[in-house]
């Protein structure tokens, strides 16, 4: 549009009006004022095709910005999908998780109700325990004093027969002792002077023990072996042969020792018996 401007100004500079000739300045001022118009026109045209340059550049920078936020939005989007499905992998395993803690709670639930019962049961078994080994005490007690008794009762028994036995010795001891009076004597004296000298005097009749029943040498030494306080003496042997001979042990025991041990007493009755 210019060049045409200025084509048709160059035109109309040539022609001449037709009444005269025109002057030099009036020429020159027009075309001074297309050159300037003509300049500015350029100047314009140059900023305008400078902005435009810019504006493209300013889009294609646009362009690949929003290129670049696409990819990183794609990236983005794919961290993501991927922290939703670790999300759900996190979640699903919590819940596996979650389970077995139920199932442990429940399991241990289980063991420490069996294990209070098992206390419990232990519990029970010690009470009866110790109830029983009490009664077992109290039985044993029982049964201690019922042989101490017993062996007291025969060694009493022991000792009365060997007084009674010696009460008897002394009665007939002083039976036969008085069997012959002074005041019987002296019939008798006299009658027997008035007697024929060969006829040899009556002898005299005295009633004999029965014979005692001996004992076994074997069961003698076993008790003697068991009977405390007893030593290795002559003491001890002759006790073993009164033993053996049938003596009843506190006769035999006064009889060697002079005196009754009645620990030694105890055992040799329930050994061999009160008397044999």
């Amino acid at each position: 549009m210019a060049a045409a401007a200025l084509g048709q100004g160059g035109g109309a500079s040539t022609d001449l009006p037709a009444g005269g000739q025109a002057t030099a300045a009036q020429v020159t001022e027009p075309d001074r004022g297309l050159d300037v118009a003509a300049a500015e026109t350029q100047t314009a045209e140059s900023d305008m095709r400078a902005r435009l340059a810019e504006l493209r550049d300013q889009a294609a920078e646009a362009e690949a910005r929003l290129t670049d936020l696409r990819q990183q939005s794609a990236e983005l989007e794919r961290q993501v999908s991927g922290l939703t499905a670790q999300r759900d992998a996190a979640r699903e395993e919590i819940a596996a998780l979650e389970a077995r803690r139920t199932e442990a709670e429940a399991a241990l639930a289980q063991a420490q109700q069996r294990e209070a019962e098992l206390r419990q049961g232990l519990e029970n078994a010690t009470t009866r325990q110790t109830a029983a080994e009490a009664a077992a005490l109290d039985a044993e007690r029982r049964q201690a004093e019922a042989e101490q008794g017993f062996a007291e009762a025969q060694e009493l028994r022991a000792i009365a027969e060997a007084a009674l036995a010696e009460t008897t010795a002394e009665v007939e001891r002083a039976t036969a002792a008085r069997t012959v009076s002074p005041q019987e004597a002296e019939p008798a004296v006299a009658e027997e002077q008035q007697a024929d000298a060969s006829v040899p005097p009556p002898e005299d009749t005295v009633t004999a023990d029965p014979p005692q029943q001996q004992r076994p040498a074997a069961t003698v030494d076993a008790a003697l072996a068991r009977a405390p306080a007893l030593g290795s003496g002559p003491q001890r042997a002759e006790l073993r042969q009164r033993l053996i001979a049938g003596e009843c042990p506190a006769e035999a025991l006064r009889g060697a020792y002079g005196q009754i041990n009645r620990q030694s007493l105890r055992v040799l009755v329930a050994e061999l018996g009160a008397c044999g």
